[in-house]
């Protein structure tokens, strides 16, 4: 039986790196086996590692299945997730130069396009050369298990009391925080222990500008050991929890938006990315 499949050669996405945001990515034109941290098959399946060009920072790197995201089902959510510079010059060069290095430049020219089919087809091994060509296929996915030692103490690092943006001890039952792991979650505090919090999670509603919504009961437990990842954290006394309609759980803002979230988790992202330039 052959895996499921959610992407192909040429796909805009969202990638994700670990400790870093999703970031407007492309999916280039690489020979699946190319990859050399382990073997894998041309035909891409639901374990594959892809080859991905990152819009703004030209980075190219491997990266699994599980940590893109389809570009444009995503879009509105993640493509103003962040306010750097850097982010939105990543944008607006994901919609202005799709191609910038890729692999087939002009795909409007019937002459380009079937070149590209070709490609894609097995026929042929002709495309233009680019960053890929001079990359020896090293580097493997940041976000997977399979991390060097020294990756790993990094992230370990991260996660300590003198390193984090905020601190898990300073929770109490009913605040509310935010944690980014492979999409950003916004939680409320319903039970506390010196080395853990347990959360219910929320999900971002669109059609206000404070409030978050909550369709499923499970709660998750978030260690001290993980606690780099959150973003912010407000006080009960500034947020209300509700039955909405359907017996819907509401988390609603009372002195916060939306936009002043989304501000502290600019400024996680700024405390992470020194983080790791320090280091």
């Amino acid at each position: 039986m052959i895996d499921e499949c959610r992407f192909q050669f040429g796909d805009l996405v969202f990638a994700k790196v670990k400790e870093f945001p999703f970031w407007p990515a492309r999916i280039d034109c690489v020979r699946l086996s190319s990859y050399k941290n382990g073997v894998q098959s041309d035909e891409p399946g639901s374990s594959t590692f892809w080859p991905v060009f990152f819009y703004g920072t030209r980075e190219r790197l491997w990266i699994n299945d599980r940590s893109l995201l389809p570009f444009e089902a995503n879009r509105k959510e993640l493509g103003n997730a962040s306010t750097l510079k850097s982010f939105r010059q990543a944008m607006v060069e994901a919609f202005t130069k799709p191609l910038v290095d890729f692999q087939f430049k002009d795909i409007s020219t019937k002459a380009q396009l079937e070149k590209m089919n070709a490609w894609l087809d097995g026929r042929s091994e002709e495309k233009e050369k680019t960053g890929w060509d001079e990359i020896v296929s090293e580097s493997s996915d940041p976000s997977d298990e399979a991390d060097s030692d020294m990756e790993t103490d990094i992230g370990h690092e991260l996660h300590e009391t003198e390193n984090v943006f905020i601190k898990i001890s300073d929770f109490e039952v009913d605040d509310s925080f935010g944690v980014m792991f492979d999409r950003p979650l916004y939680g409320r505090v319903i039970s506390k222990t010196k080395k853990q919090v347990k959360a219910q999670f929320y999900s971002r509603a669109t059609l206000t500008s404070n409030e978050y919504h909550c369709r499923n009961a499970q709660s998750h437990v978030i260690p001290a050991d993980q606690q780099g990842f959150i973003f912010y954290h407000y006080d009960k006394k500034y947020v209300d929890y509700e039955e909405g309609q359907g017996g819907n759980r509401i988390m609603k803002m009372l002195t916060h938006e939306h936009d002043d979230v989304d501000q502290e988790w600019e400024k996680w992202n700024i405390h992470v990315m020194k983080f790791f330039n320090s280091t």
